[in-house]
């Protein structure tokens, strides 16, 4: 299993697509942060202005409400980036030639794409903070708060989204059949919304795509919406191994 995951990470660091991803994913960030700065200064010498305006508070609230919004679709790309090669090229047959368990196969490729996630949103904050050091100045601590308290705690929910997502690239051989599907998951609470039923609004808080960190709600002393996610990320593991095992190479 391990020789497999360090030739999953061997394949991820000789793909150009990683190396294009991070940088987009760091031009994107600094795009964001430039058209923040330069949005606000409308007049020379209002710079002193704008720096006292563009707290880290205000600048990681933002921060938070786009994160929040484009985490599942950086799961969506890291779940193309991942299996993209091996479904094109129908490369599986290789590593099943020599006998290796297709669950394993799986697994090791889910690992890694939780690790490319992990990299894109690591160069995403720390262009953030680079950037920002840069133009505006101000103290490092809340953007290390910021860390610990938002960015590490929403793991399993991505966690979560990337188990699904895997899933719908073994499912689906046509990139714009789960493109589809991804969009009408994204609308789906709109949808469940305009439906004045009470059970459907008593189940909407505990579906994927409704769920919020931290909830609130413990159980056992933790925060219940880590459970969920868990159980989640077993469901569709677990469908996705099944569904693999007797997919035809």
């Amino acid at each position: 299993m391990l020789r497999l995951i360090r030739s999953e990470f061997y394949q991820l660091f000789k793909s150009r697509s990683f190396y294009i991803f991070s940088i987009i994913t760091i031009l994107l960030t600094l795009l964001t942060v430039l058209a923040v700065y330069f949005g606000n200064v409308y007049d020379e010498g209002t710079e002193i202005l704008v720096r006292m305006f563009l707290t880290p508070d205000i600048i990681l609230d933002l921060y938070r409400g786009i994160l929040t919004v484009v985490g599942p679709f950086i799961c969506y790309i890291v779940a193309i980036i991942a299996f993209a090669d091996e479904i094109k090229l129908r490369t599986f047959i290789n590593s099943i030639s020599y006998g290796v368990p297709r669950y394993k196969i799986y697994l090791s490729k889910y690992l890694m794409s939780i690790f490319l996630g992990i990299i894109a949103v690591s160069l995403s904050y720390i262009t953030l903070i680079i950037s920002y050091k840069i133009l505006v100045g101000g103290p490092i601590q809340p953007f290390i708060n910021f860390s610990i308290d938002f960015i590490v705690m929403r793991i399993p929910l991505w966690a979560s989204y990337l188990s699904l997502f895997i899933l719908f690239r073994f499912m689906f051989s046509s990139g714009a059949i789960d493109m589809l599907i991804i969009m009408l998951w994204s609308i789906l609470p709109a949808i469940l919304m305009s439906i004045n039923r009470p059970i459907v609004q008593q189940i909407r808080p505990y579906m994927l795509n409704e769920l919020s960190l931290p909830s609130g709600v413990l159980w056992m002393g933790i925060d219940q919406t880590y459970f969920l996610c868990l159980i989640y990320v077993v469901v569709f593991l677990s469908l996705g191994i099944f569904l693999f095992s007797r997919k035809e190479i």
